[in-house]
């Protein structure tokens, strides 16, 4: 494994520079990783950024002086986690992670606080944020915006692995037909009860951007809780529709997929790399009838007003951790406010670019008051709109849901990951 853990080094490096696991980045270093050794290296990655504080908690208890070079300290988050999560036997986890030290002084550095930790053995912080290895003001946001429970099983969440669902592109192909096809190749999948067009991948095949059907555009990979959009947006053939922050596409498309492309989309993005990929999606899964337009939606401008407008703001996009494992020990608390004030300028928008009678669905796949409650309460206020009580809805779906008086926070079980939705109405 040490190739492989060579290049887990350089990725870590390489985002303690960046701030972030960029999409060039994931996809550079797996490319030149062996298919065979995939998931080792995954785990292994995706495990140091998501476990970051709880590892540095324990390296630092050996540590005289805390500032060492950072290779040398994410050799040792390396080390810990494999002995701590992963079931690699100790001997050769610490020769393997003492032959990535180059400098000699370090080397003797390395071999001694891992031997020490395995006579010590593992000690278990008491402050929450290091337990769940996110930022202090992360806590803090999460603490005044969750109650016990539901604060207890996101930041759990945030520290399991991500699973992987798709939605199979039903306007090519039964749910069914597509798992038993898949099956054959040597993948694993379970239907999930709702949404209905949802598969869980239990075992993959090969990998998922080299398959076929991904190819010919048989399914998009896209998170559960995200698959929900189409259902709550009252849509109906003919409308026009609009989705305001479109890229990389996954709701849209699966709009025009829902409606059998018996619609009018136009799809919006600020970044032209987003919008080309919901152009290069919507090709993939031979959708044809999205319009694409390069702009910031805050400039754009039509006559003719949108009968649904789907608002997948930008936001801290806190339930994505578990997938961006350097989201949690990032944010600070100013992000939750620039955050808020961008939501509102786009929220006010929609509500100028629908019909009366038309309804905006805003989602945000973060679970801060200050970009859900607080947002849709003052643009409510506002603009004198009315909410549509979406936890009946989400309830006869089956689907576990928090009703804020506003709108409703989708809780991180079945599968699904905390995400916020609300449905405003413009009235007459």
């Amino acid at each position: 494994m040490r190739n492989v853990e060579r290049i887990a080094l350089k990725v870590l490096n390489e985002v303690e520079k960046r701030g972030m696991m960029d999409k060039s980045l994931k996809e550079g270093a797996l490319s030149v990783v062996d298919r065979k050794d995939r998931a080792f290296f995954k785990e292994l990655v995706w495990g140091v950024l998501r476990k970051r504080r709880y590892l540095d908690f324990q390296i630092d208890r050996f540590l005289r002086r805390r500032k060492i070079p950072i290779p040398v300290r994410n050799i040792l988050r390396m080390g810990m986690y494999e002995l701590i999560f992963m079931d690699i036997p100790d001997y050769a986890v610490v020769n393997e992670i003492v032959d990535l030290v180059k400098v000699k002084n370090f080397r003797s550095l390395v071999n001694a606080i891992l031997r020490r930790f395995l006579r010590e053995g593992e000690l278990k912080p008491k402050d929450p944020a290091v337990i769940y290895s996110v930022s202090d003001d992360l806590y803090d946001v999460l603490k005044e915006s969750l109650d016990g429970e539901i604060l207890e099983k996101t930041l759990k969440f945030l520290n399991e692995r991500a699973k992987i669902f798709l939605r199979v592109n039903t306007t090519r192909m039964e749910v069914n037909e597509f798992v038993r096809r898949m099956e054959r190749k040597g993948w694993k999948l379970r239907i999930c009860d709702f949404p209905r067009e949802c598969v869980e991948v239990l075992k993959l095949g090969e990998w998922i951007g080299e398959s076929e059907e991904f190819e010919e555009g048989l399914f998009y990979v896209q998170d559960k809780s995200s698959q929900l959009a189409p259902y709550l947006m009252d849509l109906k053939m003919g409308q026009r529709i609009l989705d305001m922050c479109s890229g990389p596409g996954g709701k849209a498309t699966h709009i025009a997929q829902f409606l059998n492309c018996q619609c009018e989309i136009t799809t919006l993005d600020i970044s032209k790399e987003k919008l080309e990929l919901v152009k290069e999606n919507s090709n993939r899964l031979r959708l044809n009838c999205l319009n694409f337009m390069n702009l910031d939606v805050r400039e754009y401008s039509d006559d003719s007003k949108f009968d649904r407008i789907l608002l997948d703001a930008p936001c801290t996009s806190i339930a994505t951790g578990n997938k961006n494992p350097e989201v949690p020990l990032r944010l600070r608390r100013d992000d939750f406010e620039r955050m808020a004030r961008i939501q509102k300028d786009l929220l006010k928008k929609a509500v100028e670019l629908l019909r009366d009678g038309g309804k905006i669905l805003y989602s945000v796949c973060t679970v801060s008051k200050y970009e859900t409650t607080n947002v849709i309460k003052e643009v409510m206020r506002d603009e004198g709109l009315e909410s549509m009580n979406l936890s009946k809805v989400l309830n006869g779906f089956g689907v576990k849901n928090r009703w804020d008086g506003y709108g409703s926070l989708i809780l991180p079980e079945d599968g699904y990951s905390p995400m916020y939705y609300a449905v405003l109405v413009k009235g007459q």
